[in-house]
C-alpha cells in the first residue's frame, strides 16, 4: 500500500532540507504529508571536533531564512566564520593592485559579507528542524520513480509513496 503525500523532496541536502522545512511552514501543506528523502544524515560536528572543509557562504539573506527556518540558531555559534572582506585579483599583479576587485562589508555599511559555516552543520540543523517540525524523513535512495494521472509513484528506503508534487534537490 503506497502513502499518500503531497511532496516528495528527493535529497535532503541544504537546498533539499530548507525546501521541505520552508514547504512545511509557508506552501500550507501538512507536514505530514511532506516527504524529504535523503540517505544518509550527517551528525553535527562536536566543539572538539576539527573544522570541516566542506563549507559554504552564507549571505546575509540567506542567513535569515536559515533563522526562519529554525537552523541556523542551532548550530554552534563558535564554529562559523565570519567574512568581512574579498579580494579578487589576477594572479600576475599583487593583491594590493589598483586593479583588484575587493567587496567590503564596512564600505558597504554592513557588519559582515557572509558568514562561512560546515555544510553537515547546516544539513543536519536542517534535518533536525524538518524533523521537528513533523516532516516524514525517509532514509534511502530512490529505486522507482514512475509518473501516471494520480502522480508520482516513488520507492525510497523500504517505503512506497504516492506524491502530487516531486521536487529533486
Amino acid at each position: 500500500m503506497s502513502t499518500q503525500i503531497e511532496l516528495a523532496v528527493v535529497g535532503g541536502g541544504l537546498v533539499g532540507a530548507t525546501l521541505a522545512a520552508l514547504a512545511a511552514l509557508d506552501a500550507r501543506i501538512p507536514p505530514q504529508r511532506i516527504a524529504l528523502i535523503e540517505p544518509e544524515a550527517p551528525a553535527a560536528p562536536t566543539a572538539a571536533e576539527a573544522i570541516d572543509l566542506r563549507v559554504s557562504a552564507f549571505s546575509p539573506a540567506a542567513i535569515t531564512l536559515l533563522d526562519r527556518v529554525g537552523a541556523w540558531q542551532a548550530l554552534d555559534a563558535s564554529r562559523p566564520g565570519i567574512c568581512e572582506r574579498i579580494v579578487i585579483w589576477p594572479e600576475h599583479l599583487p593583491p594590493d593592485s589598483p586593479d583588484a576587485l575587493v567587496f567590503d562589508a564596512a564600505e558597504l555599511g554592513e557588519p559582515r559579507l557572509a558568514v562561512i559555516a560546515e555544510n553537515r552543520a547546516v544539513q543536519a540543523a536542517l534535518l533536525s528542524r524538518c524533523a521537528a517540525l513533523g516532516v516524514r524523513i525517509v532514509r534511502g535512495r530512490v529505486t522507482r520513480l514512475h509518473f501516471d494521472g494520480d502522480g508520482a509513484q516513488l520507492e525510497a528506503g523500504g517505503e512506497s509513496l504516492t506524491a502530487q508534487l516531486v521536487a529533486g534537490a
